[in-house]
């Protein structure tokens, strides 16, 4: 993964007459390296239990999908979110970047809540939030905010839930989450905060085609 960053940044020289800080080079590589770990572990569990893929939510429901990424060794993470709606069309997404973070966990509950805050910037009030985190679902569920380190990450979801009836938080296998954990890994090496509210970004349009022609399957 470093020898790739550093023949994309050699490349980026050549031809673009750019270059990234060798720290950059370092956070870029250690964010894709947690991603193929993270690939190849659920491809352990796709190979024993069989592969779950994304589905759409029903009727008038929208979707949204969140994922936080976690560098342990930078204390540095990224959020991930995307909005579809029942037939899979698109409509809305973010990448966040997040210094100072202590946790995988704490990027995940902080992944639900600028998931709930961009329904909001879509007036969307109906829909059903998935993340891959099971462990921050069950706290929302039973309101464990007073059990946990981060309850005042809970507390803020917890309050907008209330002001959003019809939002539902589910768990979903890393396999139904690949745009997401696509966003949040690309916003934990960014170092900036980016929305699309109209088109979608081409750096999920792979994954967004895959998961799409999966549905005509």
């Amino acid at each position: 993964m470093g020898i790739w960053s550093i023949w994309k940044n050699k490349n980026s020289m050549l031809w673009d007459n750019t270059s990234r800080p060798a720290a950059d080079l370092f956070l870029s590589a250690m964010t894709w390296l947690d991603e193929f770990k993270k690939a190849q572990a659920s491809s352990e569990i796709n190979r024993s239990q069989g592969i779950e893929r994304w589905q759409p939510a029903q009727g008038s429901l929208v979707k949204i999908n969140v994922d936080g990424a976690f560098l342990p060794s930078l204390n540095h993470g990224g959020l991930g979110g995307i909005v579809q709606d029942s037939n899979g069309q698109f409509m809305g997404a973010l990448d966040h970047s997040v210094p100072h973070i202590s946790s995988a966990k704490q990027a995940e509950l902080l992944a639900i809540r600028v998931g709930l805050d961009l329904l909001q910037q879509l007036h969307l009030d109906r829909a059903i939030v998935e993340t891959d985190c099971l462990t921050v679902v069950q706290d929302i569920a039973y309101k464990n905010a007073a059990l946990t380190e981060f309850g005042s990450i809970i507390d803020d979801i917890l309050m907008l839930l209330r002001s959003m009836p019809e939002v539902q938080i589910k768990y979903a296998p890393w396999s139904c989450n690949k745009v997401a954990h696509r966003l949040a890994s690309i916003g934990s090496e960014s170092h900036k905060n980016e929305t699309w509210l109209t088109h979608s970004p081409s750096c999920i349009a792979d994954v967004l085609l895959y998961d799409c022609n999966l549905l005509n399957h």
